[in-house]
């Protein structure tokens, strides 16, 4: 974000606005959830750098709604997960919420094609 301030026509001041932490924090501590659109009745997820503890799995549909609910226990580094669910789903656009140990929450979008 940038805000231009004008004083009669003579100065012009620049003020720029950075998010603290930068690009660099977003990838040491991402969570990637694939493949998505999702194959089949799975997906994966790739927590790294994440506080380590029990974290709730929810998949709510479009009215926010649980379709599939599940626990993963996290431990510290870089760990992988399969969320599976046992039917179809139809198709549409889902959030995969991870509840962190702390209270904190992940969402995620994703595609039930």
């Amino acid at each position: 974000m940038r805000i231009v301030d004008e004083t009669d026509g003579f100065n012009i001041n620049y003020v720029n606005f950075a998010l603290a932490g930068g690009a660099a924090a977003k990838a040491t501590n991402a969570v990637t959830v694939y493949p998505n659109p999702v194959v089949g009745q799975q997906l994966h997820v790739q927590l790294s750098n994440q506080p380590a503890g029990k974290y709730r799995v929810r998949l709510v549909n479009s009215l926010n709604q649980p379709v599939h609910t599940s626990n993963i226990t996290v431990s510290d580094g870089t760990s992988d997960y399969i969320i599976t669910w046992p039917q179809p789903l139809p198709p549409g656009s889902y959030m995969l919420q991870l509840s962190r140990p702390s209270g904190g929450m992940i969402i995620q979008q994703v595609l039930i094609p």
